[in-house]
């Protein structure tokens, strides 16, 4: 999901051939070199190569350091790799040399500016102004856009995607923003449908193959996703969103092995502390599925040791995991405490409530403490509004209901996680021991197959397909 943040507020048609379709937009420079290092630029942040896209950028304001745009994008592209100290100079720069751009790009850099500096008011009365001024171009859009995403309000959002279409007819991002906005919805036909007019309008780009992947991987179809993934990656080997996404789709199949080569990948295309922090996350990650809790906890607490993430909340939680599995419940409920510490803080208040519901569900289930189990789950569940991002949830639902031998429930549970995933490992595998509790022997080995044909690949003695093999 993180790909429908780019801003593509000022992405424009591109000096390529594929992008010709499209008209270029003004903007003030005084250097046609820089101009052409703008719009390469723009060409490589369009395909998500966002390190590539500073690169030209800062072409563009070394041929003219008046360019104001592309200073803002430059701001705008050091913050999606979480360079945030690059990302407020460039802007502050960009802000500061209004004074000779058009009132468009002013109104556009004066609304960055505002968001800055966290002026909600005085960024939604430039937006107002922005689109009433200039409705029939695609800047107005995208930025309603970006902002009812932010507010969750996927329906609006894809409102204002479709005036860009009919502006801009093979506005390429939109319709990757639009393929994301109908999986959030649960609309998963729209969504890929939208993601195979990206692939049709960008053909021979990672991108459009990788969103198509992301859908896939969300709804279950692992194979289709790893191919559309190892197609991305094969396409442009330096494409990270492939990468990140192809070590999830190997992860939940089993292919732990495969999934830490793309992490080990992800690191040598990366660099910001919180790019590297993430991989070694997700790496510990990798550890944990192996069962390997003790290597888990290290490579956790590594991380953890670094003053930004000591109170990360995620990071606590997947400390407190481990902790349980160690049968260190003291550990976890410290994890918990740290975690409830972080509510205080208004930036971490949502991600803090949210992972202590899900710690203290798992530390209820570990005491038996059912209801208490369930009613923090259901906390968690309640906090998320897409479909895909409860399938886990609604399996935790399910393993709880379960151990409380509540097993109509339980069923009732795990089938809403397979209802939207439908090969979803960990669903299937608490399916088949309720249908093997209940006595459901010929359901319980068809659920079996069904779990053993989707983590056919997964590494040998695989831990859980071992205790499913032998079950």
């Amino acid at each position: 999901m993180k790909k429908i943040l780019i801003l593509s507020i000022l992405i424009i048609a591109i000096a390529t051939t594929v992008y010709s379709l499209l008209p270029f937009r003004n903007v003030t420079t005084s250097s046609e070199k820089a101009y052409k290092h703008y719009n390469n630029g723009l060409d490589m942040g369009y395909r998500m190569f966002y390190r590539k896209a500073i690169d030209e950028f800062s072409r563009a304001v070394a041929e003219d350091p008046n360019f104001a745009m592309a200073h803002l994008m430059l701001g705008k592209y050091y913050d999606l790799i979480s360079d945030f100290d690059s990302s407020e100079r460039h802007i502050q720069l960009a802000h500061s040399l209004t004074a000779k751009v058009s009132e468009r790009e002013k109104l556009v850099i004066n609304y960055y500016y505002a968001e800055l500096k966290d002026d909600s008011v005085g960024a939604d009365s430039l937006l107002d102004i922005l689109a009433q001024k200039h409705p029939d171009t695609v800047e107005p859009h995208e930025l309603l856009a970006h902002k009812y995403m932010r507010e969750g309000e996927h329906e609006k959002a894809i409102a204002q995607y479709e005036k860009i279409l009919d502006i801009e007819p093979n506005h390429a991002l939109a319709y990757n923003d639009l393929a994301y906005h109908y999986l959030s919805l649960g609309k998963y036909n729209d969504a890929l449908a939208h993601s195979e007019r990206y692939a049709f309008i960008c053909p021979g780009q990672s991108n459009p193959l990788d969103t198509k992947g992301e859908i896939l991987l969300h709804t279950g179809q692992y194979e289709k996703a790893i191919e559309q993934l190892e197609k991305s990656v094969e396409i442009s080997p330096d494409f990270v969103f492939g990468w990140m996404h192809l070590a999830a789709a190997y992860a939940e199949t089993g292919r732990l092995d495969d999934a830490e080569t793309c992490w080990d990948k992800y690191l040598e295309l990366t660099g910001t502390d919180d790019e590297t922090t993430w991989a070694k996350r997700q790496k510990a990650g990798i550890e944990f599925r192996r069962g390997d809790f003790k290597k888990a906890k290290k490579l956790f607490t590594e991380v953890a040791r670094g003053d930004s993430y000591r109170n990360d909340p995620g990071l606590n939680f997947e400390l407190g995991l481990v902790n349980l599995k160690l049968g260190n419940i003291k550990s976890a409920r410290k994890n918990l405490s740290i975690i409830e510490k972080a509510k205080e803080d208004p930036e971490r208040n949502f991600q803090a409530e949210y992972y202590y519901h899900k710690l203290s569900a798992e530390i209820a289930l570990l005491e038996k403490d059912f209801k208490r189990a369930e009613e923090h789950i259901n906390a968690a569940i309640s906090m998320i509004s897409t479909p895909h991002g409860n399938v886990y949830n609604y399996a935790k639902l399910a393993e709880i209901q379960m151990n409380a031998g509540e097993l109509v429930r339980a069923r009732n549970s795990v089938n809403r996680a397979l209802s939207i995933n439908t090969n979803h490992p960990r669903s299937l595998n608490i399916l088949y021991h309720l249908y093997s509790k209940q006595g459901e022997e010929a359901k319980a080995r068809e659920i079996k197959g069904r779990y053993l044909q989707v983590m056919g690949n997964a590494d040998p003695e695989h831990p859980e397909v071992e205790r499913i093999k032998n079950g």
